[in-house]
């Protein structure tokens, strides 16, 4: 998913720091931040972690929501 993420946003992305938690970043947009969390589910079956994306913009919610508007559609498309 971080990699599909990545590729949308043209950007690249960074694995460590929290356990379970992947940031993008790099993308066009330098006060866009993208970090996509994991966490196992109670069985532990990694098919069914729960995985949670946060967008954040360092001054403009307009922004913000066009991102999550343009990455929805993308994410949304290339799960059909």
């Amino acid at each position: 998913m971080a990699e599909v993420v990545a590729a949308v946003l043209g950007a690249r992305m960074e694995m460590g720091g929290e356990p379970g938690r992947i940031v993008v970043t790099g993308a066009p947009d330098l006060e866009l931040r993208v970090a996509i969390g994991l966490s196992i589910n109670d069985r532990g079956i990694p098919e069914r972690w729960t995985r949670r994306i946060t967008i954040t913009h360092e001054h403009n919610s307009d922004e913000r929501r066009h991102w999550t508007q343009h990455l929805h559609r993308a994410l949304t498309e290339r799960r059909d």
